[in-house]
This record gives structure tokens, C-alpha cells and sequence, in this order.
């Protein structure tokens, strides 16, 4: 699954207890390599933009040479009102 069939199937899964006003989240991405090993990458995006992590995903696995279609789970880990709280 890409990262927007993740989320289309399956929502934002949220480990957080943040509550109010947050501008910005730390995403844990999980997926399988190209020896179906199980593999988790981080990014800090807009809260909930979709389309950010979706580009920043494609382009770490263009950088690496992981496959683009084998996201296992979207994990929302911190949210924040800045990215410099993140």
C-alpha cells in the first residue's frame, strides 16, 4: 500500500494524548524493504497534510531504493504547536 492507500484504508492512527491546538506531528511510517523486512522511518509534516508525507516518503524511498507500495503502518507519535517543539 502507498502511504495515501494507508491512510484511505485505515485513517491516522494516533499514539499521542495532545490535546488543544497543534500545528505540526512526527510520523512514524512503517513498511517492508525489498526483502520484506520490516523497516520505520520518521517525518515531521503540517498535522495531518497528507500530500507532505506522502512527497516526503517517495522521495526517501527513491533515496534508498525501497519500494513505494509496501507502507504496513502510519503512526502519529508527537504533536506540537511548532516544529522546533517536535
Amino acid at each position: 500500500m502507498t502511504v495515501k492507500q494507508y491512510i484511505k484504508n485505515h485513517g491516522w492512527q494516533d499514539e499521542t494524548t495532545t490535546l488543544g491546538a497543534h500545528r505540526y506531528m512526527s510520523v512514524d511510517v512503517d513498511f517492508l524493504d525489498a526483502n520484506k523486512k520490516e523497516q520505520e522511518t520518521q517525518f515531521d509534516i503540517h498535522s495531518y497534510d497528507l500530500d507532505e508525507l506522502a512527497n516526503l516518503f517517495h522521495e526517501f524511498c527513491l533515496e534508498n531504493r525501497f519500494p513505494l507500495n509496501q507502507v504496513i503502518g502510519i503512526t502519529i507519535v508527537k504533536k506540537a504547536f511548532s516544529l522546533e517543539e517536535l
